[in-house]
């Protein structure tokens, strides 16, 4: 399936009527006499500054975080849950009724290696937003930080590809309660907003998939990766696909794929080093984090686990080393005061 095939219904699906007038930015009165209440004129520093304590004194800062609950800025505001990008689209509206000049922002975290759930992709993952002020550097707002690691690439997106994630994850929550007609018309439009998303093929694929249509959901895999080559759950997915169609030789070709993918990807061992770290195998979180290291030199969370690793075998001074490292790379201001206040009282 190619992009000017996006027109294609299928039968089974063209009876679904899911919900398609979403506002993902809509601001109501209840929310505009809430700026109106906290906000007054004056510097975009200042109000930023008024509106980030006014939605943290309401709740707005510290909302019931759920990544399957994807909803618009006014169903965020009122339901005060969600998942990151509901939040960031609450924040967007607000910001932006207020007269700051913000803008979506994706972050490139790295791929989940368990595999997930039949190989889909939440579309949320992980995008926050960047604030232009006038006088000083952009201010970075996030909802999420555990998620964030400040060495991720990251790029400005526009509304229509944030409007497509949106879609995106509410096909997925459908194809997730099995609703799949649903799930088609969500795909479908998250496509026509923004058809190179590679991981939307990757989803519509699962979709076709799942309801037996071999041929389409092939065809939707293979345009994730004319798109991304190393898109990991298309390649794994078309894989299995292979497999279950007897033509092995095909998904072996994939199976290596993945492997090769997955196995120059510094994050895949990273997250190998984790779990040998919290089995108790430090030797192993050596190995494995030093791979990830060759990969990629400048990521503070390869050096600051390292560091961890040689602290309990005892190897304090090299530990202090990696901590040193660890403080080095990291950019974002929080994580390098804790790395800060760990130098200081390993120091003494």
């Amino acid at each position: 399936m190619s992009k000017a095939e996006l027109m294609f219904i299928p039968e089974q699906f063209a009876a679904a009527k899911p919900r398609m007038d979403y506002q993902l930015l809509y601001v109501d009165q209840e929310m505009r006499e809430f700026l109106s209440k906290n906000l007054s004129d004056g510097a975009p520093e200042a109000k930023l500054r008024k509106l980030l304590r006014a939605m943290s004194k309401r709740g707005l800062g510290h909302l019931n975080y759920n990544l399957d609950l994807t909803y618009t800025a006014q169903d965020t505001f009122h339901k005060l849950e969600g998942n990151c990008l509901s939040f960031t689209n609450l924040f967007v509206a607000l910001a932006r009724e207020a007269g700051l000049k913000v803008f979506y922002q994706m972050v490139e975290v790295p791929p989940n290696w368990d595999g997930g759930e039949g190989g889909l992709v939440i579309l949320n993952n992980h995008v926050n937003v960047i604030v232009k002020l006038r006088y000083k550097m952009d201010r970075l707002v996030d909802f999420n930080l555990f998620e964030y690691q400040d060495n991720y690439t990251t790029k400005a997106v526009s509304d229509e590809y944030a409007e497509s994630m949106f879609y995106s994850n509410l096909g997925v929550e459908a194809l997730q309660r099995k609703e799949y007609g649903n799930a088609f018309w969500y795909l479908n439009h998250a496509l026509a907003l923004y058809p190179d998303i590679d991981n939307l093929w990757v989803n519509l694929g699962v979709l076709f998939s799942r309801v037996g249509m071999t041929d389409h959901a092939e065809s939707a895999y293979l345009q994730s990766l004319l798109l991304e080559r190393g898109n990991k759950s298309a390649l794994s997915n078309l894989a299995g696909l292979y497999y279950t169609q007897g033509d092995v030789e095909k998904a072996e070709a994939y199976k290596k794929m993945v492997s090769y993918y997955r196995n120059t990807n510094p994050y895949y061992h990273f997250s190998l080093a984790n779990i040998a770290f919290d089995q108790g195998n430090y030797q192993e979180t050596l190995t494995l984090i030093s791979r990830s290291i060759r990969l990629k030199q400048v990521e503070h969370q390869f050096h600051y686990l390292k560091g961890k690793a040689l602290k309990a075998l005892g190897k304090d001074k090299l530990a202090i080393k990696s901590l040193e490292k660890a403080h080095r790379y990291a950019v974002y201001y929080t994580t390098r005061e804790k790395y800060a206040r760990e130098l200081e009282a390993a120091a003494g």
